[in-house]
């Protein structure tokens, strides 16, 4: 559960872990923020690079990631993984998903599209995988495993579909839902903190990327796997040449 007392501290250690970076936060606006770096999926896929910086593009134009100004540093404290099943490139209503949901979709309650069994099964393999951070040719992570992320909350998606009638009202009909969805706390179900916290710089390369021994054998259509990293972003802190 998040602290302002935490929060302060993250926010006091910034200031040190910008001056460490050799960057100068003299000038520098300091407020909390997040990125958000998202990469397709595909079928046997072994390894999955990230777009960190504004001004790259190898996963295409994905409009609900949140990447570094070249001018900005960032501070991480935080940092989560997700699955995702949009329904297509321009979709902003699709749910994080912290474990292969198996499911359908129920418009009624809005459940997002989830995985078939074969799917799930397969999908698991991302869990074995790890995680390497390289920030201006030097590897600031070496294998930061996935597994740590992986969370099946006690009340799940359930499989079997069941009338509407027997979750909403009396009389409301047939149409069929599921009757309870996952129960969702945003701000830890998912997330891990780092320590020492890690600084991102926009004018230096930075390299994330995961890697699993097996990449999955089935994906669901238009699966994503989202990299979410909480902190402090310190604004006009890196020389553009």
């Amino acid at each position: 559960m998040p602290s302002q007392i935490g929060s302060r501290m993250a926010f006091q250690n910034a200031s040190n872990a910008v001056k460490r970076a050799g960057l100068n936060p003299g000038n520098a606006v300091l407020s909390q923020s997040y990125l958000r770096m998202e990469v397709p999926l595909a079928v046997s896929a072994t390894s999955y690079k990230f777009d960190v910086l504004v001004n790259e593009s190898i996963n295409g134009s994905i409009n609900t990631q949140q990447k570094l100004n070249l001018q900005d540093a960032f501070v991480v404290n935080q940092i989560g993984f997700f699955l995702a099943v949009p329904t297509g490139t321009t979709d902003t209503t699709f749910r994080l998903l912290t474990y292969p949901a198996i499911g359908t979709t129920s418009s009624l309650i809005g459940t997002p599209p989830t995985y078939t069994l074969a799917q799930a099964v397969a999908t698991n393999s991302i869990y074995q995988g790890a995680m390497q951070l390289t920030v201006n040719q030097r590897t600031v992570i070496t294998a930061w495993d996935l597994y740590r992320h992986l969370f099946i909350p006690p009340v799940q998606m359930n499989t079997g579909l069941v009338t509407t009638a027997a979750f909403v009202s009396p009389g409301a009909g047939t149409t069929t839902g599921h009757p309870f969805d996952d129960n969702v706390n945003g701000a830890d179900f998912g997330f891990y903190p780092t320590e020492p916290n890690i600084v991102v710089a926009g004018n230096k390369k930075n390299d994330l990327t995961v890697s699993m021994p097996v990449g999955p054998s089935a994906i669901a259509t238009n699966s994503r796997l989202v990299c979410i990293m909480r902190g402090i972003l310190a604004q006009n802190v890196t020389p553009i040449n």
